[in-house]
């Protein structure tokens, strides 16, 4: 049987996962509308079920067993007795130096692991799983050769569907990747930026009911399989009536079949802080004098996934909206903002550039453009900022004096460009450490010469294994670099008068801060490892 949730919860409060207070009004809020509490605790709190197990095997000292990727050895499966084996409880792993590796869900069910140890004659080393994943792997083993019931292949394709866009919201993933493969189909979470696997070997009939399943919700030709598709729908997690998630999907068919991808895009209503997404001190005080100038072009500029619209909604977070009239042009609209109107993008209908248009006829302080495509948007947009209106956008650029020139390089006038920008920062997303589990080390003398720091000066990595917070990984969450660039009066002369992106690079050289700076800095504060900032700032 699984862990009580008793237990559960408990080793959760112990690991950090929430706090006392927390949970207190979630089991009250739980009761009160009849939902079960660990359900109602892993909404709330975002994070899946595996993680108070994780959090139980920390408690105890045991190793925890991640089955997304884990396959069963199948010798070992066909001497596992048969009740045990429709009990689903307990599987066992792979045989090492005479030691079994089991996994269970309850490591006090002593009489179990006794028979088991007594079945293989061997010594037991037990890990801990969660029982969905553990379900999962059951159900991979059971299953013949060719045969649909991966996962929870054997409940269907809308039940399974359900269940990959629910761990994907707790995963806290931006993106899920279902992808045909030589033997089948597989599922991958973009969490923090980087692929996680979370089923490793869906059968190809289970497959491609998934994706057919995913087409139907998004609006899609299920029997056009040879050309790509984009549509998108709504899904609301249980438990949280205050998140709407907003999911835009792509198919495309491949050499193996047809490959979904989703996009997750949480339209829910937040307040968001420019210091809790990594902007400080002399940066954050310039950013803040630029966005509350009455007007003037505000630039936010990296590649896509970089954080720059998020960004920006926390800097209209941040302004008056009792008392200025905010507009914003967007694809898509990615959070809900209190007292801003914001007008999604359809690329036929509306565009950025005819919604710029438009709204420049609704009495305006302050326009958000989601994103500068073309002269004619980035035209109207600086005319905008000369005639009293403050603009915030984004552009594709690699550093923030490349914004500058792109504007002149697209065809705006240079002076246009000189008189009406007023910042433009630069931006890039690292992992931030869990700060649960990170530790410290020592600089090594490369690394001390990098970072411009004495031989014994201490930096952190990501422990090993990681912990429950940090569902393993070392790191939670992600953290901005900014590379901000003010555009001042000498500056405003040059690119007036026609000066190339070399000219002007070698006039700020050393007058302002790149983001390898920033993110050298953000590393001496143990908030990322070196490896990630030198990797987001090639």
């Amino acid at each position: 049987m699984p862990l009580a949730p008793e237990v559960l919860l408990q080793a959760g409060l112990a690991a950090g996962l929430f706090s006392p207070g927390q949970l207190e009004r979630w089991q009250q809020q739980a009761r009160r509308k009849r939902q079960g509490v660990l359900e109602y605790v892993t909404a709330q709190g975002r994070f899946p079920l595996a993680a108070l197990y994780r959090a139980v095997a920390q408690q105890r000292g045991l190793p925890f067993a991640d089955l997304n990727t884990a396959r069963i050895d199948p010798r070992l499966w066909s001497r596992l007795p048969g009740a045990l084996r429709a009990r689903g409880s307990v599987v066992p792993l792979h045989q090492e130096n005479g030691t079994l590796h089991v996994a269970t869900v309850d490591p006090d069910d002593q009489a179990t692991l006794d028979r088991l140890a007594r079945q293989f004659g061997c010594r037991l080393q037990v890990h801990l799983a969660d029982p969905e994943a553990l379900r999962r792997l059951s159900a991979r083993a059971v299953a013949p050769a060719g045969t649909a019931s991966p996962g929870a292949a054997s409940t269907g394709a809308v039940e399974l569907m359900d269940e990959v866009i629910q761990q994907a919201f707790l995963h806290r993933a931006s993106d899920v990747h279902v992808e045909p493969t030589t033997q089948g189909y597989q599922i991958r979470f973009r969490i923090d930026g980087r692929l996680q696997p979370f089923l490793a070997d869906l059968d190809r009939a289970t497959g491609v009911s998934l994706t057919t399943r995913v087409k139907v919700l998004a609006g899609l030709d299920i029997a056009q399989q040879r050309a790509p598709q984009d549509g998108r729908f709504s899904y609301q997690p249980p438990g949280r009536e205050d998140v709407r998630l907003d999911i835009r999907v792509a198919t495309i068919p491949t050499r193996w079949g047809e490959r979904a991808t989703l996009r997750l895009l949480g339209c829910e209503t937040v307040q968001l802080e420019l210091e809790a997404l990594g902007m400080v001190g002399e940066d954050l005080e310039l950013f803040r004098r630029a966005i509350r100038a009455p007007h003037g072009m505000v630039l936010l500029t990296g590649p896509t996934g970089s954080g720059k619209t998020t960004t920006l909604y926390a800097a209209m977070s941040e302004l008056d909206r009792t008392q200025r009239n905010i507009l914003t042009v967007e694809d898509p609209i990615e959070y809900l903002l209190p007292g801003v109107s914001q007008i999604q993008v359809d690329g036929q209908l509306v565009t950025f550039a005819s919604a710029l248009r438009s709204l420049l006829r609704h009495d305006p302080d302050v326009i958000m453009v989601g994103e500068i495509r073309d002269l004619e948007t980035a035209d109207v947009a600086i005319k905008a900022a000369m005639t009293g209106h403050l603009i915030f956008s984004t552009l594709h650029t690699n550093s923030a004096l490349g914004a500058v020139t792109r504007l002149v390089d697209i065809g705006c006038a240079a002076y246009l460009v000189a008189s009406t920008l007023q910042v433009v920062v630069a931006q890039r997303l690292v992992r931030r450490l869990c700060r649960h589990c990170r530790r410290p080390r020592t600089v090594t003398p490369v690394e001390a010469e990098l970072l411009g720091v004495e031989p014994e000066a201490t930096i952190y990595e990501p422990s090993p294994g990681g912990c429950a917070a940090c569902l393993g990984s070392g790191y939670f969450g992600r953290l901005g670099l900014f590379e901000p660039l003010e555009i001042t009066p000498e500056l405003r002369r040059r690119v007036a008068a026609g000066a190339n992106q070399s000219e002007l690079e070698q006039f700020l050289q050393g007058k302002y801060k790149t983001l390898r700076q920033d993110g050298f800095a953000k590393v001496l504060q143990g908030l990322t490892t070196l490896s990630e900032v030198l990797q987001a700032t090639v």
